[in-house]
């Protein structure tokens, strides 16, 4: 301030009374977009978890065939379906392909990549 008005208890009192209400009031609400976020992230959070120790477990989801009295199929019942794989018959340019998804220099740095830490 100028000279002129010189600041006063009264005026800086009003500024502090004045600071602390706006900062009340923008915690009051922000605060539901607080919670709401955090419950949204909980949730994802436990979905994650969940779905990685089912396949931790060897448990991931595959499709279960219905065979009539000779044997033959008549249903497949699935959520998802997927059928286990060998590491042998999968194609070293598809190992190649889900590696580089993550990691597009994989090959270049062999595993460990100083750049990227950096």
């Amino acid at each position: 301030m100028s000279d002129r008005y010189p600041p006063t208890q009264a005026s800086l009192g009003k500024l502090a009374l004045f600071c602390l209400l706006a900062g009340v009031l923008l915690a009051a609400l922000l605060f539901p977009v607080a919670g709401t976020a955090g419950m949204a992230s909980n949730h994802a959070s436990d979905l994650v978890t969940r779905g990685s120790a089912d396949i931790l477990d060897g448990e991931v989801p595959t499709v279960s065939l219905m065979v009539d009295a000779a044997g033959k199929p008549i249903a497949a019942l699935y959520v998802q379906r997927r059928f286990e794989v060998p590491a042998d018959r999968i194609a070293d340019t598809m190992k190649l392909a889900i590696v580089s998804i993550e990691d597009k220099r994989f090959a270049d740095h062999n595993g460990v990549d100083l750049q990227g830490t950096l």
